[in-house]
């Protein structure tokens, strides 16, 4: 053997991580060559993963991102990847007069936890004043990948042509501002568009990869006046306010606000005291400060 021999040497990228296999992320891999021997030169280098055929990055699901033989860092098309597997990606290095020498990195991708289901009880209740609970329940993931945290949230769902049912999905609302650690979790829901909400629960693993179940329920309106409204929605909001849980608090003015706009009928029987908006934009400022707008999406844009 050439005791010359060019080195091959990832000098960073950590095998014990594991990578999510979202697309348009990267995975970065820094490497050198070097050459013992000054009078040679060194080193062209190329990349393959072993198991799969030689791909240009604009080639579908070509794991390189970069050429084979670029420069450092080598980058990995994590969009390409599958979960939960296990990827062997070999570096060669050549010197001046053909001598070469490897080095071998395995990448881990991550998937998301499974098995689970989500419940809500009771399946029927009333805006505002029912609370429902939501139970994210059997999810399991690799040892490593705990803990699991939670989030939880609802769509409403409005009439269109597009769909079979006659009904699409909206946009998810969040009912917490993060990732909660807790698998259980009671809330009030706001008055439905029509009825109907397709409530949602999300697992997350320490990695941040995420499954999620669906459940419906009906939310059947709250016949209030609007005195009476102002009065209830006051005592629960300075409730609320006492615990200092900002999320709580925002989901609540949310639920209140629903109440206030209601369906056309609704509107008609309802005339919003300006007191209560006043009050609700109060509560929602406050509540946001806690929250803190600046990490929370969700906090922001109640707040807008």
């Amino acid at each position: 053997s050439d005791r010359f021999m060019p080195r091959a040497t990832v000098t960073d990228f950590d095998e014990g991580l594991k990578y999510n296999p979202t697309a348009d992320t990267f995975a970065a891999i820094y490497f050198e060559a070097t050459s013992p021997d000054p009078g040679r030169s060194c080193c062209d280098s190329a990349w393959e993963v072993e198991g799969a055929a030689a791909c240009l990055p604009e080639d579908e699901g070509c794991l390189l991102g970069k050429a084979a033989d670029a420069a450092s860092p080598m980058l990995v098309q994590l969009g390409a990847t599958r979960a939960n597997t296990v990827y062997r990606l070999k570096l060669t290095v050549t010197d001046g007069i053909g001598s070469t020498s490897s080095t071998v990195v395995s990448l881990t991708t991550n998937g998301p936890p499974t098995s689970g289901t989500l419940a809500v009880t009771p399946y029927r209740g009333m805006a505002l004043t029912t609370e429902f609970e939501f139970l994210l329940d059997g999810w399991s993931d690799d040892a490593d990948d705990y803990p699991l945290t939670y989030t939880y949230g609802y769509r409403q769902q409005r009439r269109t042509m597009r769909t079979a049912s006659g009904y699409k999905p909206e946009q998810l609302v969040p009912l917490v501002a993060d990732q909660y650690a807790s698998a259980w979790f009671v809330t009030t829901l706001p008055q439905a568009n029509n009825v109907n909400l397709t409530c949602v629960g999300r697992v997350f693993d320490r990695y941040l990869s995420y499954a999620q179940a669906f459940t419906p329920v009906r939310v059947d309106p709250l016949e209030i006046s609007t005195e009476d409204l102002s009065a209830f929605a006051g005592d629960l909001l300075s409730a609320s306010a006492d615990t200092g849980d900002g999320e709580a608090s925002l989901s609540l003015v949310s639920n209140v606000a629903s109440v206030l706009g209601g369906t056309d009928a609704s509107r008609r029987r309802l005339s919003a005291k300006q007191e209560l908006i006043d009050d609700l934009m109060a509560h929602t400022i406050s509540a946001a400060s806690l929250v803190g707008t600046g990490s929370s999406a969700a906090a922001a844009a109640q707040v807008l």
